[in-house]
């Protein structure tokens, strides 16, 4: 769900590469998903590959600064 609400109307930073990563982790979500329902452990372990990968390519570009602590 978490890539679907990136791709809400107010959250796009831009509509395309941002749009790109978030379907990306929503398409490699599905696939933690469906392995981890055939309790396929080689097919888990790909998945969570792919989905930590989808991850790393949207925090490489938008980085989120630390809040600063008072």
């Amino acid at each position: 769900e978490s890539g679907n609400l990136l791709m809400l109307d107010s959250r796009p930073v831009d509509k395309e590469q941002w749009m790109t990563v978030a379907r990306g982790m929503s398409d490699a979500a599905a696939k933690v998903l469906e392995a981890a329902e055939a309790k396929d452990v080689e097919a888990y372990f790909d998945a969570g590959g792919t989905l930590y990968e989808s991850c790393v390519a949207c925090h490489s570009k938008y980085v989120i600064a630390p809040a600063e602590s008072g």
